[in-house]
């Protein structure tokens, strides 16, 4: 028996639009019915079969066949997009990378001046990495990814109804163990047998469901025999108007649009062989990952833009600037800077005093007690001064009143004990000195002319009393048991000037 010849897409079309003149003839209509074939229009659109009939409304209602014989058969096999798996591969891996980025840095993890910022930085990579990788292998088999060139194209343009007529032959089952390829035949194994059932099944299920759910009609076209209505198309328009219409176009028109000077682009740019040519755009997930990047890029700026700083303990401190002046000793510039002003901070050093002046041998006396002994040394000449111990010298330094006036508004200070005389001021400040007490003295008069003497007080000039209430119960609370008896009062200052 003569096998028949196999079908060619020609007559696939040419049979599918006698079969739908026929499917139709039922419908109301006005006129007669119009049948075209091989059509083309903006956008890269090809119609393999056009039918067109006008409704007793006044409308046009519209058919369109994607004809596929098995030479073409690559217009209904599915084919994963790959480009577009990986473009959501990297939005997601990217966004997940920005988030855990931002986090990090925010917890001080990946910040420069963190250790081991590095650690977490290959992590972050990693992570994206392994996420980008496991999307793309378990999401491939998704029909978000699943091309199929004859759906695609139909959702580029409106019809009232779009059909597939297809061969019966394009997907095809192994009829024996023998296989013939290019005129040589091969043995199929059974296990080779089964694999392919198994492929042409699965791209078939494939056509079948996107059909279902596009609202497309399918119609199987055989050797000999009448075609099969596999699936109806969808009476109601799945796409919501969303689709354009576009005017498709015969040939004869195409060629006569050619040699027009002013031919549309779209004819100039036509390429029927790029089958690929309606994947989706990929502009949200390229905004995505350049959104990423820039949070990356943003915090890396920002971190590389921090000056380092180096802490260094106090004693390690010394012993550098005790080095550096052994180096610079030629040098004959002074090693000491004092700054002329009253608002210097003389650093209270109030540590365990308990036991303190009797390993020393030395002794302290109560405020009570300290104006008479005080009047046993000999008194010096009485200045209008602000004077202070600076840190590291063993004179004390003295400043005019003048000094004073730049304070403006009240003032506080913590007040140890008022002195009627700058030696007894000196000498109390000195001897407090000897316990690590780092005090100053203020003349009074500056302030107030009603006012006598020399007050003795801790810390530094406070212009407001919530500050220097917070420092005297900071000195309090370092004073412990206060063995020395040493009395802290608050006390106002205001400048005393016209």
């Amino acid at each position: 028996m003569n096998q028949l010849p196999a079908l060619n897409q020609n007559d696939i079309s040419r049979t599918a639009l006698r079969f739908l003149k026929s499917y139709y003839r039922q419908r109301p209509r006005t006129g007669s019915t119009e049948l075209s074939s091989d059509l083309r229009g903006a956008g890269g659109i090809i119609a393999d079969g056009f039918l067109r009939y006008s409704t007793p409304e006044g409308k046009h209602f519209i058919a369109t066949i994607e004809a596929t014989s098995e030479d073409s058969r690559d217009e209904v096999v599915y084919k994963v997009q790959q480009t577009l798996l990986g473009w959501d591969a990297a939005a997601l891996a990217s966004s997940v990378m920005a988030i855990a980025t931002v986090y990090y840095n925010f917890n001080g993890h990946l910040s420069l001046q963190y250790k081991y910022w590095w650690l977490y930085l290959i992590g972050i990579i990693l992570s994206g990495t392994l996420i980008f990788w496991l999307y793309t292998k378990l999401r491939a088999r998704r029909q978000r990814y699943h091309y199929i060139y004859a759906i695609e194209q139909f959702k580029q343009y409106h019809a009232d109804e779009q059909w597939i007529a297809l061969g019966e032959d394009v997907f095809k089952l192994p009829d024996s163990d023998i296989f013939e390829l290019d005129g040589i035949h091969y043995a199929l194994t059974e296990r080779q047998k089964r694999k392919w059932i198994e492929d042409e099944e699965r791209k078939y299920n494939e056509l079948i469901t996107q059909c279902v759910r596009n609202g497309v009609g399918l119609l199987i076209v055989r050797k000999n025999g009448p075609p099969i209505v596999k699936i109806t198309p969808s009476r109601e328009d799945l796409f919501k108007n969303k689709r354009q219409r576009i005017q498709l176009f015969s040939q004869t028109e195409i060629s006569n649009f050619i040699q027009m000077e002013n031919a549309p682009d779209w004819i100039k740019s036509f390429n029927a062989e790029n089958l690929m040519r309606f994947q989706r755009k990929y502009k949200y997930q390229a905004t995505i990952c350049m959104i990423a990047a820039l949070i990356f890029g943003t915090i890396l700026y920002r971190e590389l833009s921090y000056t380092e700083v180096e802490y260094i303990a106090r004693e390690d401190y010394v012993q550098q600037m005790e080095a550096l002046m052994v180096k610079n000793k030629s040098i004959n510039e002074p090693i000491y800077y004092f700054v002329d002003t009253p608002f210097v901070w003389p650093r209270p050093y109030l540590g365990e005093v308990q036991g303190y002046a009797l390993n020393l041998g030395l002794q302290i006396h109560p405020q009570a007690e300290a104006n008479e002994i005080i009047r046993n040394y000999q008194k010096g000449k009485q200045y209008d001064v602000f004077m202070t111990f600076p840190e590291g010298m063993d004179d004390l330094i003295v400043y005019d009143c003048s000094r004073l006036y730049n304070m403006q508004g009240t003032s506080y200070i913590v007040q140890e004990g008022i002195y009627s005389s700058y030696t007894d001021a000196a000498h109390r400040i000195s001897e407090l000195r000897k316990f690590g007490y780092e005090t100053s003295g203020l003349l009074l008069d500056c302030f107030n002319e009603m006012e006598k003497g020399y007050a003795v007080y801790f810390g530094l000039v406070f212009k407001d009393i919530g500050e220097a209430q917070r420092a005297l119960a900071t000195y309090e609370a370092l004073l412990g048991d206060n063995v020395l008896k040493i009395n802290m009062s608050l006390r106002s200052l205001s400048p005393n000037r016209e």
